[in-house]
């Protein structure tokens, strides 16, 4: 496991799992043990899959959260809660996994319906959907 599939074990919240490599899709969920998850979908994809991040979040926050993420991701929704990469959801998994967004659930939503509301020297555009 890599580094990140390791800390996921210890992790629940929304996660952020890559299929494949750098180019293949991305899942965005939630889960109450995030290691769990990875195994149960590792067993029926054919391609190996990554944990990229995790948004740890009060379980009861939890699909809140997803649901808001998803959301602001739309432009890239393939299919189910699968989504193809952009540099926006790259820049957005970065930032949760370096902690410059270690909001409660209820900043998130704010912050994921009005991104200008970061503070100043953060990165996060969400409207880079390239």
């Amino acid at each position: 496991m890599s580094g990140m599939n390791q800390r996921a074990c210890a992790l629940s919240g929304v996660y952020f799992i890559q299929a494949g490599g750098d180019r293949g899709p991305i899942k965005i969920g939630s889960a109450f043990d995030v290691g769990a998850r990875l195994r149960v979908l590792q067993t029926g994809s054919p391609e190996r899959l990554y944990v990229l991040g995790v948004v740890a979040v009060a379980p009861n926050k939890c699909r809140l959260v997803e649901h808001a993420i998803q959301r602001r991701f739309a432009t890239t929704h393939l299919r189910g809660e699968w989504y193809q990469p952009s540099v926006g959801l790259f820049e957005f998994i970065e930032a949760c996994e370096h902690n410059l967004l270690p909001y409660p659930a209820s900043e998130y939503v704010r912050l994921l319906e009005d991104p200008t509301c970061l503070p100043s020297g953060h990165r996060f555009d969400p409207e880079v959907q390239s």
